[in-house]
């Protein structure tokens, strides 16, 4: 099976990695870890470190690689109205706390990985920027603005980021995006205690993405002197909080339920996990979002939103296009 995997880290500038003649295997391990949204349905694949070579390689090394068989179909402005409005149905119902509505967006022309992997690195400087491919999983290329966890100088770090507007608003932010907020923060509040650490919760704080801007809060645990984590711990938390409520909802198992009968399309790996895993110290895995998949003629992008008692299905498509802004202004004709 022909696979590859490129990164660039936040604040990395220049500095990628990208690696061809990959092993795919199940599983967490040594390599770059590529998780689906649902774990039920498509698997958690690590691509062995292979031999290393330049991003302007990209391209040379997706084709080949397998893609679905016929071309997706945009989600329509009626069909996302219709999703976000039962969603918020079944929230008001008490059904569940919150729901996320994503939406498919196809784009009929060819697209240069390379090129767009470069100038995904130059625009968002603190994003995470990937491109990985294999027949499994399809090629996929995004610039990620959300850690799920990483591992760095003996702490375990994580991040709620949940809440949406445009860039440059003024004032304090509204309800609806503080409740949105508040969930995701405290599912992963809770996930680091269920696994046995002792999590530290960080000031809530404005970051911006590109066109939009975020709530986030940090939270982290340091690494108790002597206690060293292992592959299987690691990939017990990193499973334990994927999806977050930021990609799916509250509760996890009712929101995916709503989440499967609403779109009419397969997230596969979008809104699932990815990055480098090093060491039990060392590793980085980001959230699959603000992310494309190759398909024949084209590729499709992904984006979605967060939806509670107060969404607005014309706020929510609005938010929906910011996000996708990020990719598409980025593309370059192949």
């Amino acid at each position: 099976m022909k696979a590859f995997y490129g990164y660039r880290l936040p604040g990395a500038g220049t500095e990628t990695t990208v690696s061809r003649s990959c092993e795919v295997v199940p599983g967490l391990h040594k390599g770059f870890v590529a998780a689906p949204f649902r774990q039920d349905r498509h698997l958690t694949l690590t691509f062995t470190e292979g031999e290393y070579t330049e991003i302007s390689e990209l391209d040379t090394l997706a084709n080949g690689i397998k893609v679905v068989d016929s071309l997706p179909v945009s989600t329509t402005r009626a069909q996302h109205r219709a999703e976000v409005e039962r969603m918020v149905s079944e929230i008001k119902a008490g059904h569940l706390t919150k729901a996320v509505a994503a939406r498919q967006l196809v784009v009929n022309r060819s697209v240069s990985l390379s090129e767009t992997f470069m100038r995904l690195s130059r625009e968002y400087p603190e994003a995470f920027i990937f491109c990985f491919g294999s027949d499994v999983t399809g090629v996929w290329l995004g610039a990620s603005p959300e850690t799920l966890v990483s591992g760095n100088c003996g702490e375990l770090t994580s991040m709620a980021l949940a809440g949406t507007r445009s860039s440059g608003c003024c004032g304090e932010w509204d309800e609806k995006n503080i409740k949105e907020h508040n969930v995701v923060r405290d599912f992963i509040r809770d996930a680091f205690a269920a696994a046995d650490f002792n999590p530290e919760t960080g000031h809530t704080h404005t970051a911006q993405a590109g066109p939009v801007e975020h709530l986030r809060t940090f939270i982290s645990c340091p690494i108790p002197h002597g206690y060293h984590t292992d592959i299987t711990k690691v990939g017990q938390l990193a499973l334990r909080l994927s999806p977050t409520p930021a990609l799916c909802g509250f509760p996890v198992d009712k929101a995916m339920l709503l989440v499967d009968s609403c779109e009419s399309f397969d997230r596969t790996y979008y809104g699932g996990f990815c990055g480098p895993y090093h060491s039990d110290r060392d590793f980085s895995f980001f959230v699959n979002l603000r992310s494309m998949r190759r398909v024949p003629g084209g590729c499709v992008l992904y984006a979605g939103g967060g939806i509670n008692e107060l969404s607005d299905p014309g706020d929510e498509w609005t938010e929906t296009e910011q996000k996708l802004s990020t990719l598409l202004r980025c593309l370059e004709s192949g």
